[in-house]
């Protein structure tokens, strides 16, 4: 009896031996190898309409180092720029010989302001969140109104009466800008179209998607004579779902 035990522990023995030599014969491991490439968080401004509604030949404009000089100037009360190629995230100007409320005749509210509109675009190649335009500017220069529009959805209005605006816009394009502008004529023609986007708060641009910045900006009473500083507006945005 004691030798058929020993016999049958031998056997048991020798069995989960060869069971372990089988499956380490069999066990392999497989490797996938991929690559990971991320993506780029870009906008940037395509156009830019800056209008000072004055007749007089006392103020100026000029822009701070724009992109290969793709500025135009029509008149000395509106600034034109355009930018296909190397669309900048920051505008910056500069107004001369400026002076307390100063102010435009396509903005009649009270106090008397400029016009800054913008086209801005997702150049990159992910969603992207528009978090706020951020504007760098003397503490004599406020903003009376801002519009941002990210697609068809006005995601911020204040103090701009949106009705209004696209009235004068639609006077100025008929009345005072030549015919030979054919190309800032339809830049208008494409904000009062903007305008008409509905008051929602998706701030999501999706890659190529557009946007548009509109605001009023004004000269305070306390204005120093003899200052001089820039104006600088910029996009700040992020990652669309952070």
């Amino acid at each position: 009896m004691y030798r058929l035990v020993r016999h049958l522990i031998l056997i048991l023995t020798i069995a989960l031996f060869l069971t372990g030599l089988s499956h380490a014969y069999w066990s392999k491991t497989l490797t996938i190898r991929g690559t990971v490439k991320t993506g780029e968080l870009k906008l940037g401004f395509m156009k830019c309409l800056i209008y000072v509604g004055l007749t007089n030949n006392y103020v100026t404009l000029e822009p701070i180092n724009p992109p290969k000089n793709e500025w135009q100037i029509h008149w000395k009360r509106l600034l034109f720029g355009i930018w296909l190629d190397t669309p900048p995230d920051t505008i910056a100007f500069r107004l001369d010989n400026t002076y307390p409320c100063f102010g435009s005749t396509l903005c009649p509210i009270k106090p008397h302001s400029f016009l800054f509109i913008a086209k801005f675009m997702n150049i990159g190649t992910i969603p992207a969140k528009l978090d706020h335009i951020e504007v760098e500017k003397p503490d004599w220069i406020e903003i009376k109104g801002i519009l941002i529009i990210v697609g068809k959805c006005k995601v911020e209005c204040k103090n701009i009466d949106t009705n209004r605006l696209s009235n004068d816009l639609e006077t100025l394009s008929n009345s005072s800008i030549p015919s030979s502008l054919r190309e800032l004529r339809e830049f208008i023609e494409e904000i009062i179209g903007a305008l008409e986007s509905s008051n929602d708060v998706n701030s999501i641009i999706n890659r190529g998607g557009l946007g548009y910045v509109i605001m009023r900006l004004h000269v305070k009473q306390n204005a120093p004579e003899s200052s001089e500083d820039t104006i600088a507006i910029r996009l700040v945005f992020k990652q669309w779902n952070a």
